[in-house]
């Protein structure tokens, strides 16, 4: 039993950094039950110009270990990122899922074996090129691919409610469908699923 303590309490140091400031994970996925939620009224108007230079990656399933996590990656590398993880097979199609091999850029090593999305801009929920990477959910394998994601070129480590304001800067959310996706993360109860559902239509 210590030794499994040990080796969780390793594998919880290991992916920390990638999980501390993710899109949807601290402050707007895991937010421990009974805890007061994000302030609302907090965003600037929508500016449907907005445009980054970065491209944004983080675990958007939330923490803990799982039979599967997701890594989402946003922004105009998103696309080039996936092909540096990717081998020479045939090129993802949009929108349609498909396992492959996952490598690290550069030593080439397998990291996990996932299932892969591809979302290209203006279509996704952020309005820009969006890759979805649906891995084994332990420690060790996001730990090894949000790794091998930060030594890209362009690729940055999303802030929480990063690919929220994204979404709302590039039009594809209004302030109140960012209130209402908001309240239904942190939905409890069958009428706040509800309430959240009519705020978002």
């Amino acid at each position: 039993m210590n030794c499994l303590r040990r080796t969780c309490a390793a594998s919880c140091r290991l992916l920390k950094p990638f999980l501390a400031s993710g899109p949807l994970t601290r402050l707007e996925c895991c937010r421990p039950f009974g805890t007061t939620p994000p302030a609302r009224g907090t965003l600037p108007s929508p500016d449907h110009t907005f445009t980054s230079a970065h491209t944004i990656f983080a675990v958007s399933s939330g923490s803990g270990k799982c039979g599967v996590s997701v890594i989402r990656l946003s922004g105009p590398h998103a696309q080039e990122a996936l092909s540096a993880l990717l081998d020479s097979q045939s090129p993802v199609a949009a929108r349609k899922a498909c396992v492959r091999r996952l490598y690290h850029p550069t030593s080439r090593e397998i990291l996990d074996e996932a299932l892969v999305l591809l979302f290209p801009a203006p279509g996704s929920f952020t309005g820009e090129d969006v890759v979805e990477l649906h891995c084994h959910g332990s420690y060790a394998v996001l730990a090894a691919v949000m790794e091998a994601l930060s030594g890209i070129p362009g690729l940055k480590m999303a802030e929480a409610g990063d690919f929220t304001r994204r979404a709302f800067h590039n039009g594809r959310l209004d302030l109140t469908a960012v209130e209402g996706l908001a309240d239904l993360i942190h939905s409890e109860t069958e009428a706040q699923r509800r309430q959240a559902i009519r705020q978002m239509q």
